[in-house]
């Protein structure tokens, strides 16, 4: 099931000493250097853009009152907003994350991290 910027980090890459992404990709990493080269060429109209942007992503309904204590670290860290709809117990939840795109960006990376972990502990 697909799921979940790093505004407050100093921009994406800026939050691998602040613990919730230690271990990471280096730049080696074709996936990592995609990310880098796309973050260092985002023009800052884009980057600044007072109306912000939105990520939605369906999460399990059973995985989504942990996730949201998880939200509250990311949003503390990234400056976004991130909420989920509909009712506690349906089969999905939609995770909704609002602001900048770097912050909104690396809040999905973070929530997903999350889920994947938070799966692989219950599994």
């Amino acid at each position: 099931m697909q799921m979940g910027g790093c505004g407050g980090c100093g921009g994406c890459g800026g939050c691998g000493g602040c613990g919730m992404m230690g271990g990471g990709k280096s730049s080696t990493d074709p996936g990592a250097a995609m990310l880098l080269r796309i973050v260092e060429e985002m023009p800052s109209f884009v980057t600044a853009d007072p109306r912000g942007f939105m990520i939605r992503s369906g999460v399990p309904g059973e995985m989504a009152e942990i996730l949201q204590n998880k939200a509250y670290q990311v949003m503390e860290m990234t400056g976004c907003n991130i909420t989920f709809a509909d009712k506690p117990n349906s089969k999905v939840r939609i995770m909704t994350l609002q602001g900048p795109l770097f912050s909104i960006t690396g809040a999905y990376m973070l929530m997903m991290r999350s889920y994947l972990e938070i799966e692989r502990e219950t599994s």
